[in-house]
């Protein structure tokens, strides 16, 4: 499912790395993730920080969310059944909390035949790669994902962007885009809290 974000090319995995055909070559982490977003200078922090993605995560653990995430596992078996070779892809994943359920899911169903979350925050794909085993996470660009044309049954976008060229492209003809969008009020205590004049 991945391509090269230098060349385009398949990625393909040989022991810690992933690397196309052109010789060009990413190193997979010791926690399990790939850094393919190539627009970040060495060094350069970019989405969540490390603190955030804790936060986050200690957050939706305490079960919050947990009927969300039963809501998109039901939608993901209504929307994966008949197919025995699903293939996911979660562009924001974040630190992959929904992204682990819903592969999940899919591998107890026999139906995963592969599953990838991206995200902008390496600190978000490092904290989700150590806890799903089932998914390969890389950090990216949502606007510009390093996965390859027509090969996803079902996008995620949870509370994340939706770039609808990028998704339309990534896509079989016959798949599905499964978003949450926040409400108007979401947040909106937390917003007045921190915002002189919250929107």
């Amino acid at each position: 499912m991945l391509i090269c974000p230098h060349c385009g090319a398949p990625l393909v995995r040989e022991e810690h790395a992933l690397r196309c055909r052109n010789g060009h070559s990413y190193d997979i982490a010791r926690a399990g993730y790939c850094n393919l977003l190539q627009s970040s200078r060495p060094g350069e922090h970019t989405g969540d920080s490390r603190e955030m993605v804790m936060a986050r995560r200690h957050f939706l653990d305490r079960g919050y969310y947990a009927g969300l995430a039963e809501g998109l596992c039901a939608q993901v078996r209504r929307l994966a059944a008949g197919n025995s070779a699903v293939r996911l892809v979660d562009a924001g994943c974040g630190e992959g909390y929904y992204t682990r359920q819903l592969a999940q899911v899919l591998h107890e169903g026999g139906q995963l035949a592969g599953s990838v979350g991206i995200d902008i925050s390496k600190s978000a794909t490092q904290y989700a790669a150590k806890r799903d085993a089932f998914t390969q996470y890389v950090t990216g660009s949502v606007y510009h994902m390093p996965v390859a044309d027509s090969c996803a049954d079902i996008i995620c976008s949870i509370f994340a962007p939706t770039p609808a060229e990028e998704f339309h492209r990534v896509l079989k003809p016959d798949g599905a885009v499964l978003c949450v969008v926040p409400g108007a009020d979401h947040l909106w205590e937390l917003k007045c809290a921190v915002y002189d004049t919250p929107y």
